[in-house]
């Protein structure tokens, strides 16, 4: 199995360097990465891009969601120069954030969590997670996967991806999902790297420090982590996390 790709734990100018790169650009910093960006005061977000062939579809106090960008027909992602998978329509993204929580935030349980939520999905199972390296977030990371039978494709199997981490700057839960058909290994590897490029472009519109400074502080410290909250050990990986070392 292969690791997941090295660049998730570079940092967010490495990554933008990347994407002017690939764009073949010698095109000014700023012009390369605000073209198509993404900003959410709702939920205190900012993307410096988004995937190609997607478009903002929704933004509102919840929610983020991507979906194929208008007048266009979805021809999957080159995933970094493999051959594009089949369009998909239905091809969805979203980045969904809890309301500020009082408490410390149990990422592991969430994680963990996540077994039980698909598997009350009709035919659902449980793929296992892994944690993963995302610089703007608050401490560490988690992907979770797994398949069920989605009644809006008609009860076609898909499998599902989700990235859970704690909010940049505040004490809230963020969850990326991606969605698509299960059994194509193309596909599958595209969509997981678009979701991956995507939580990459994430960054807060304000800082903790500024967050404190306006007195909308939420109680976190200036690493973000719950105030009190224990930290998470390895000694509590969410279940499955140590197996599932490839994405795709």
């Amino acid at each position: 199995m292969r690791p997941l790709r090295p660049y998730l734990a570079a940092s967010l100018p490495a990554a933008a360097l990347a994407l002017v790169a690939a764009c073949g650009g010698a095109a000014p910093e700023d012009e390369a990465v605000s073209a198509r960006r993404v900003e959410s005061e709702a939920l205190n977000l900012s993307f410096e891009d988004v995937p190609s062939g997607l478009e903002l579809s929704r933004s509102d106090a919840q929610r983020i969601e991507l979906a194929p960008a208008s007048g266009t027909v979805d021809q999957g992602s080159d995933a970094g120069g493999a051959s594009a998978p089949a369009g998909d329509p239905q091809r969805r993204m979203w980045v969904e954030v809890d309301p500020v929580s009082e408490f410390g935030i149990d990422l592991v349980a969430e994680v963990n969590r996540q077994q039980e939520l698909f598997e009350a999905l009709p035919g659902g199972a449980y793929s296992g997670a892994r944690e993963i390296k995302v610089p703007s977030a608050a401490g560490k990371a988690y992907y979770v996967r797994g398949q069920y039978e989605d009644p809006e494709r008609g009860g076609e199997r898909v499998e599902e991806v989700r990235v859970l981490l704690v909010h940049p700057s505040e004490n809230r839960l963020v969850r990326f999902t991606t969605r698509y058909r299960e059994g194509d290994r193309d596909l599958s590897s595209a969509r997981i790297q678009e979701l991956f490029d995507w939580v990459g472009w994430m960054s807060p519109l304000r800082s903790w420090e500024q967050l404190e400074g306006s007195g909308e502080g939420d109680g976190t410290t200036a690493a973000g982590e719950p105030t009190g909250a224990a930290p998470v050990g390895s000694e509590n990986a969410p279940a499955g996390s140590g197996d599932e070392a490839d994405p795709r």
